[in-house]
């Protein structure tokens, strides 16, 4: 019996786009560069940020950050690149570690918590981004592709449960989409309601809820599991 092979799609990450596999000199300067600008982002407002306030928290020259970034818009859009980047080494990270498709819907759509409790100043500035995105064509046009390799890597997930009996068949890029909007919009939801609940529970709720959606039909049982 031939071994599945998980989809290209499953694996391609926004960084290999940004940066190359062997990171230079410069390249690592631009992270640190970026890294400071989402701190300095988070305490003072994006519309406030200027050259020095990256500059003194990257404890680098202002000229420095200028010439790697001399556009402060195009900072702004290496800034949600890298954060996209991060979220997505964080769900490759989880579905390499399962092998079916119940298992890697469930550890993609964990990788979205997980980066939101690793990572909440990246998480303050993304939320900022969506309110920039109808307000500036280019940026709304940056989102739609950035959230369309994760709508693939879910595409892909699907198309592998359906054919081997554990999802049901179905419009799987309309399905993406759905399992998207959860997410984000209970991403949104914890970010800036009150009282809703733990991370963890609001977590599992959702995984819960979208395999149900996707028709996840449950783990047989062997004579080793337990009631």
């Amino acid at each position: 019996m031939k071994k599945k092979v998980a989809s290209p799609s499953l694996h391609f990450t926004i960084y290999e786009q940004v940066f190359p596999k062997t990171l230079t000199k410069a390249d690592r300067r631009k992270i640190q560069i970026l890294e400071s600008a989402i701190q300095t982002y988070t305490t003072l407002g994006i519309e406030y940020v200027s050259y020095e306030d990256i500059a003194r928290a990257a404890g680098i020259s202002r000229p420095l950050v200028q010439h790697h970034f001399p556009d402060k818009k195009e900072l702004f859009i290496s800034v949600v690149k890298l954060i996209r980047a991060q979220f997505q080494e964080l769900a490759v990270e989880g579905l390499s570690k399962q092998s079916e498709p119940v298992g890697q819907l469930k550890e993609y759509i964990r990788a979205t918590f997980y980066w939101f409790e690793k990572w909440p100043a990246h998480a303050h500035v993304w939320l900022y981004f969506f309110y920039l995105c109808p307000l500036d064509p280019e940026l709304k046009r940056l989102h739609t592709e950035l959230t369309q390799v994760g709508k693939e890597r879910i595409v892909a997930i699907l198309k592998m449960g359906a054919a081997s009996g554990v999802f049901s068949q179905g419009d799987f890029t309309t399905k993406a989409q759905h399992i998207q909007r959860v997410i984000t919009g209970t991403l949104v939801e914890l970010k800036t309601e009150q009282g809703s609940g733990s991370l963890e529970q609001v977590r599992e709720d959702v995984v819960s809820l979208i395999l149900q959606w996707v028709g996840a039909k449950p783990a047989k049982k062997t004579s080793l599991t337990k009631d």
